[in-house]
């Protein structure tokens, strides 16, 4: 798998994993359930919002490395839009067909539409996780936190799909504690505590190392190879300091620009902690509503 592949594969599972979230919101914002013939529109929605999700995924994945900046987040929205308008005439036509086509195409594009403003972080680190190596350490922390940031939308978005913002006939009975947006929450506050731990690590991890090349001797280390993942600069420690070129053990190779590395990695752990911010604030949002 090369690495355009690896990204579209990366950005499909992110947002399938955002789309089970959004079924779910979904489904606790149209009150499902609240009427005898509402019985298709649950399954459509469990079904068809992750698949349209993963379609706009990998679409945003093979756009990702070749746009940046406005072009970027235009591109997004209009996949976001096409994707809303795909998915809810899909379900529209499951739901009421075939006249419900159109209704739900419309109501789609609508909560495509209502679903950028939270995706809007997400995606700009999703953006910033492209143009470092595979399998380097700075991959590895751009992975981390492109599922911190998917996390912390889970979390705003859940908090945005507690009130009633829909036109449709509802159950007029009270609405107790929102279950699924307080297990979506919890999910996203479990998720974004693990990936700002692990950003952390990968940049202690990779200081650690830059360190070692500076000190010049390994001595303590195991032969080991680290790809900082961001430029193509060569470092290394050894074992032992001889006058002959070959007679010194290269315990440890570090490769990359050990500057620029550290800088992506250090904004990467910010960025996490950043999203971990707004999960807790998230959860605050949501302990005081209910």
């Amino acid at each position: 798998m090369d690495a355009d592949q690896r990204l579209i594969a990366r950005f499909a599972a992110v947002f399938a994993a955002l789309g089970c979230a959004g079924a779910a919101l979904l489904a606790q914002s149209l009150e499902v359930g609240c009427f005898e013939h509402d019985g298709p529109l649950g399954p459509a929605l469990s079904l068809l919002v992750p698949l349209g999700m993963a379609a706009v995924g990998a679409t945003l994945g093979a756009i990702a490395p070749r746009v940046a900046g406005i072009a970027w987040g235009l591109a997004s929205a209009c996949v976001l839009l096409a994707g809303g308008l795909l998915v809810g005439g899909l379900v529209g036509f499951a739901y009421w067909p075939p006249d419900g086509i159109l209704i739900g195409a419309r109501d789609g594009m609508g909560f495509a539409a209502a679903s950028i403003g939270p995706l809007v972080p997400f995606l700009a680190v999703a953006r910033r996780a492209t143009g470092v190596r595979a399998r380097s350490v700075a991959d590895r922390s751009s992975l981390v936190v492109v599922w911190s940031a998917a996390s912390a939308a889970a979390a705003a978005a859940s908090v945005l799909a507690l009130p009633r913002w829909h036109h449709f006939p509802v159950c007029v009975a009270p609405r107790g504690v929102p279950i699924v947006a307080s297990v979506v929450v919890g999910v996203a506050l479990a998720a974004v505590v693990a990936t700002a731990v692990a950003a952390w690590r990968l940049l202690r991890r990779a200081r650690a190392a830059c360190a070692t090349v500076c000190e010049g001797s390994a001595a303590a280390r195991p032969h080991e190879r680290v790809d900082l993942g961001v430029g193509e600069g060569r470092s290394f420690a050894t074992s032992q300091r001889s006058a002959y070129r070959d007679a010194a053990q290269v315990d440890l190779l570090v490769v990359g620009d050990r500057e620029a590395s550290l800088r992506v990695l250090e904004g990467n752990a910010r960025r996490a902690a950043a999203c971990a911010a707004l999960v807790l604030a998230a959860v605050a949002a949501l302990a005081a509503l209910y």
